[in-house]
């Protein structure tokens, strides 16, 4: 979680590509970071142009390469890649924290599997389109101004020139507020942890540090924040 951390720190200060060096790093190490990954790409395409979230994604898979390039050269690159991403790992039942309450044959099952991950899709999408791009006016708002972007990113390699005031007015990216940077990426952490089957005590830690400032952070009269913090 330390470079879990460095990248969000690292993002709140606009420096996105170390972030995304930061992210990849932290990836190599333990896989939990991928739950915040579509919350960093999402920072990715609101915060940077086009050729710089190329070069960020370029450079995440990079690092990975280069983790593997040891294995790869004593001729275990299958089981390396077999074993560092193990998507199908199912822990024991008995250390389980999340579903506790099904039966072992529910919690093994490739069917439960499956609408934990749709689940996971749809509770991801809610937030984004419902909190993290509500300002900008829902998801696909967010995707046509990145098309809008990415655009005028690339019209000069093809010959075309626009002012700086029209191209200004065209991309709207500026630098990512930190209280909003932390947002986006305690809250997908936690919605993974919310949808993950293999979850067990020790895990805890992925998640416990934010939990101060997520409930902070959800506004409401008469919310659970009130209650329990006060005023």
């Amino acid at each position: 979680m330390f470079f879990g951390f460095l990248a969000i720190h690292l993002c709140q200060r606009s420096k996105l590509l170390w972030a995304a060096l930061a992210m990849s790093v932290g990836i190599s190490i333990k896989m939990n970071l991928l739950l915040m990954l579509p919350g960093f790409l999402l920072l990715l395409v609101k915060g940077t142009t086009l050729p710089k979230q190329i070069f960020g994604v370029v450079l995440m898979i990079g690092v990975q390469f280069l983790v593997a390039m040891p294995f790869a050269a004593a001729g275990y690159s299958s089981s390396y890649l077999a074993k560092a991403f193990e998507f199908s790992r199912v822990f024991i039942h008995h250390w389980t924290v999340n579903f506790k309450f099904l039966p072992e044959e529910v919690f093994v099952s490739t069917g439960f599997a499956k609408l934990l991950l749709g689940l996971h899709l749809a509770i991801l999408f809610a937030f984004a389109h419902l909190r993290w791009c509500r300002k900008d006016g829902g998801v696909f708002q967010v995707i046509k101004k990145w098309s809008i972007a990415s655009a005028v990113s690339v019209l000069p390699l093809v010959g075309v020139t626009l002012s700086v005031s029209k191209a200004k007015k065209l991309d709207q990216r500026g630098n990512l507020d930190p209280n909003y940077v932390a947002d986006v990426m305690f809250g997908c952490n936690f919605v993974g942890i919310l949808c993950a089957r293999s979850l067990h005590y020790q895990f805890y830690s992925w998640y416990f540090p934010t939990m101060v400032y997520l409930l902070f952070s959800a506004r409401g009269e008469g919310g659970p924040t009130r209650s329990i913090f006060g005023s």
